[in-house]
């Protein structure tokens, strides 16, 4: 007997699952996530349980929807609920985009936060098993501090042949313009392609890059001869993209997921994006909170 077509709920919208395959059309669930949530609500509602035997995701989809429908018209409000947050399940967390901050109610314009852009881009990480995140890092990363420590470890001590033998192919850095010990300035980024030969720095001001990161730079290009990549080659970009002060975290997310995409370095740099537009790319990247 064919299974009854499932209608999601009216909101429902893939638009703020998590960058990666969440199997279904109708939700940013996967069977296995439905199955916690089901059996956290039979746990709770011993009297009222939902069936989980021999269901099909699409089957729990529809049972858990009805049992909330009363409270919520999508599944966002489903993990606010008491008997999902009690859980404090890993995966169910990352099911979704990171919340909007709540201080973007009130300014919409507000600046980044390096926990804001971490949130974004690292769960690109699963959609893209051989990408990885550095981090959003302070431009003194390079900097010791005693026992043979870095501001940035990772960083610092980047070895690009080990990156590789762990599968890791692609490597992306976000870049604050100020020290570990001031309040921030201006963000800028980096993206590492082992496979096509490049590094390449992006400042959506279009301005030259620090020392730091030119020292970063020359020395990801040494590592590379090293390996025997003779070809790749390190390329800054100096067309300006934004002539406002608020944007330049957003520009550093997009800027990272569209090379991760495939899109070309030159390509990228060319098609100028503007403040505004890119203001309104918060909405793809980030969920309602």
């Amino acid at each position: 007997m064919p299974t009854k077509k499932i209608k999601p709920s009216k909101k429902f919208t893939k638009k703020y699952c998590a960058p990666g395959d969440s199997t279904y059309k109708f939700s940013c669930f996967n069977k296995n996530s439905l199955l916690k949530i089901a059996r956290s609500w039979n746990k709770k509602n011993p009297k009222n349980k939902i069936k989980i035997s021999g269901q099909s995701g699409k089957q729990l989809w529809k049972k858990i929807d009805t049992k909330l429908k009363k409270k919520c018209s999508d599944e966002i409000c489903w993990v606010k609920q008491k008997f999902v947050k009690e859980l404090n399940d890993k995966e169910i967390k990352n099911t979704f985009k990171p919340k909007t901050p709540k201080s973007w109610n009130s300014n919409k314009f507000e600046w980044l936060s390096t926990i804001d852009i971490e949130k974004v881009i690292k769960q690109y990480e699963y959609e893209y098993p051989n990408f990885r995140f550095i981090g959003a890092v302070p431009i003194d990363f390079d900097e010791k501090y005693g026992l043979g420590e870095c501001i940035v470890n990772e960083l610092c001590k980047i070895n690009l042949q080990k990156m590789l033998l762990a599968k890791v192919f692609q490597i992306g850095i976000v870049f604050n313009l100020d020290k570990h010990d001031q309040e921030g300035s201006h963000w800028v980024s980096m993206f590492v392609d082992l496979k096509r030969d490049g590094i390449y720095y992006f400042d959506s001001y279009g301005e030259k890059e620090p020392k730091e990161i030119k020292q970063l730079g020359d020395r990801l290009i040494k590592q590379c001869k090293e390996m025997g990549k003779s070809k790749m080659v390190y390329k800054v970009n100096d067309k300006q993209h934004q002539y406002k002060n608020s944007e330049c975290g957003v520009y550093c997310i997009n800027f990272i997921v569209e090379m991760l995409k495939g899109n070309k370095y030159e390509d990228y740099i060319e098609k100028v994006i503007k403040d505004l537009e890119m203001n309104k790319k918060r909405d793809f990247y980030f969920s309602p909170n």
